[in-house]
């Protein structure tokens, strides 16, 4: 089952021109925190003959899709989907006649991440009908995330929504990553020794120092740089 992700981009914070972004003043050193762009990712699922799966399928039974791949900043992670067409047994709930659905993550990668993601259907004039979302983030394999009553077999069956086209229920997960945070820092002064002629290299670094000093005080003295 082939899927896509749109990753976002590695190293530090550019502008779309590919400069690497600093804040809108010179100084002798800065620093700059940005934030790495959003991971947008969706996958789509079809069950065919979901209509007998409900009849035939017992309560806790469960279907589950391959694992599909999302590159988040660099980082391959892998999710799989569960889907019970008479639904997810759990304790205190009665689950039958509902089709629960449920994420998973399928390697360490995906563990740790928060994420938002939200798991709906595509119905007869492919159009989306979102169910279920929330923000979530797994600490563990062991346990999924999602609805137990995601939608309930009379819904499928009998809405206006048309939820199963030619008897195909067709699943539809969408997920975001948020980007990172990613600080830059840099200085203006040179980090290596470097002469010219007449010169030393002692003295060319005392003539810059002394000028930005001079620019500090000029601006402490004429309270460009007061707090008002």
């Amino acid at each position: 089952m082939s899927s896509m992700a749109i990753s976002s981009p590695r190293g530090p914070k550019r502008s779309s021109l590919g400069r690497i972004k600093k804040p809108p003043v010179e100084a002798t050193a800065w620093c700059y925190t940005g934030t790495k762009e959003d991971t947008n990712f969706s996958f789509a699922w079809t069950i065919e003959n979901f209509g007998r799966k409900m009849d035939v399928y017992k309560n806790g039974e469960c279907i589950t899709s391959d694992n599909f791949k999302v590159e988040v900043e660099g980082v391959e992670t892998a999710w799989k989907l569960e889907c019970f067409p008479n639904g997810k047994q759990k304790t205190g709930e009665d689950t039958a006649g509902a089709v629960s659905v449920f994420l998973y993550p399928a390697t360490g990668s995906a563990i740790n991440r928060q994420f938002s993601f939200a798991i709906g259907f595509v119905n007869e004039e492919c159009s989306r009908v979102m169910k279920g979302k929330g923000d979530h983030c797994f600490r563990d394999n062991q346990n999924g995330w999602g609805w137990l009553k995601l939608v309930t077999h009379q819904t499928l069956r009998f809405a206006n929504d048309k939820l199963l086209p030619n008897d195909c229920l067709n699943i539809l997960c969408v997920m975001k990553f948020r980007g990172s945070e990613v600080t830059t820092s840099g200085t203006s002064r040179p980090t290596s020794t470097f002469v010219r002629a007449g010169h030393e290299a002692g003295e060319m670094d005392d003539v810059a120092e002394e000028n930005e000093d001079q620019g500090l005080l000029d601006l402490l003295s004429t309270g460009d740089l007061a707090d008002v």
